[in-house]
């Protein structure tokens, strides 16, 4: 699926910024910028995780999530948690975040650091440098509007173990929301769930577990709705879909990791490897000769030219951790890095199925 950052999520966060007179690199949303124009008191950005157009299409059409989705959206590439959150959180492309994936190889320090759980990926007992979190610091949309604007009060509503304090249903999420509401006149609040993503990776897109969680998303949606009064906005969104999948054992594969400068980094999906001098055109052959029919293999210098990861102010950790080719996949595969991680639903790459995120607005009737 060709990626385009107009399309896609990174609007979103471009929209708030410009409506609250901040600047970001990016283009606006047209129906979000026109809807934020009536100068809602209560504007509430809610992130589903894992909600892709293929959930959302299969739904039944009474659900409240169906219809109210009014577009798609695409996400960023790779299409999974740490590069699209971090696009909707700070509004910048994985380009200019440098989150490109779940573990990202880290120069000088030489840690494959798993972005959001702070750890060596291959190595969960190496020490972490205090100098790669700091690598990994930005300002949040909501933290500039907060800072530029003391009549807008501004939270993020977040879930455990992400916050301790946190929620533990989307219904419970809302409740915070409410209350913060209730406490200013004027707010916005940046609300995610971890969920639908972590059931979808254990039992599967379309499975009945996934199918009961969606119910009780929806349900908690639209309880809150219901609850809005014409002063008040709510957007949703995802961050990626997922698809289901089928693990290949590539570290299994002696003769290729033989070629391997250091373990691979990023997604099981979307793979960077790092290869020893002279011995590139040796695993470029040997890769799409076992892989080929399942994974596209890219050079780092595509990646990078190509705008895969957006436009904007390259971040000095693109390069440390796209390595010399990413391989995306293009059928239902992905690479068991780690013996014994296994999942039946997976995302990183540029299906469709990863790629495309609803957009879904509630507004005061008439003003859609």
């Amino acid at each position: 699926m060709y990626i385009d950052y107009t399309r896609s999520i990174v609007t979103l966060p471009a929209t708030l910024l410009r409506h609250h007179g901040l600047p970001s690199p990016h283009p606006a949303h047209p129906l979000f910028a026109r809807l934020l124009a009536h100068d809602y008191d209560h504007v509430v950005f809610v992130v589903l995780d894992g909600l892709g157009m293929n959930l959302v299409e299969a739904m039944d059409d009474k659900a409240w999530l169906k219809r109210h989705t009014v577009e798609s959206l695409q996400s960023t590439f790779p299409s999974t948690t740490v590069a699209a959150t971090t696009s909707l959180l700070t509004g910048l492309t994985p380009y200019e975040s440098g989150h490109i994936g779940w573990f990202q190889y880290v120069q000088p320090e030489a840690t494959h650091y798993t972005v959001f759980t702070k750890h060596d990926y291959y190595d969960p007992t190496k020490h972490i440098a205090p100098s790669v979190h700091a690598k990994f610091a930005h300002e949040r949309v909501l933290d500039r509007i907060d800072e530029a604007h003391s009549h807008v009060a501004a939270a993020h509503v977040f879930p455990t173990p992400i916050d301790a304090d946190g929620h533990t249903t989307l219904a419970e999420g809302f409740e915070r929301v409410k209350r913060f509401q209730a406490e200013h006149p004027r707010t916005v609040v940046y609300l995610y769930s971890t969920e639908p993503d972590l059931t979808q990776h254990v039992h599967g897109v379309h499975s009945k577990a996934t199918q009961a969680v969606l119910r009780s998303l929806d349900e908690a949606i639209a309880s809150y709705a219901s609850t809005l009064g014409r002063n008040c906005l709510m957007v949703a969104t995802a961050d990626h879909g997922l698809t289901d999948v089928t693990p290949l054992p590539i570290m299994e594969n002696l003769a290729l990791t033989k070629t391997f400068l250091r373990n691979p980094a990023v997604e099981p999906r979307a793979t960077a490897f790092f290869i020893k001098p002279g011995l590139h055109n040796a695993f470029v052959k040997l890769f799409n000769a076992t892989y080929g029919e399942d994974f596209t293999l890219y050079t780092a210098e595509y990646v990078l030219e190509s705008g895969m990861l957006g436009r904007g102010k390259k971040h000095p950790l693109v390069d440390d951790t796209i390595g010399d080719f990413l391989a995306v996949a293009k059928t239902n595969k992905y690479f068991e890095l780690v013996p014994g991680t296994s999942f039946k639903a997976h995302h990183a790459a540029t299906t469709p199925d990863e790629m495309r995120v609803p957009f879904v607005v509630y507004a005061p009737k008439g003003l859609i």
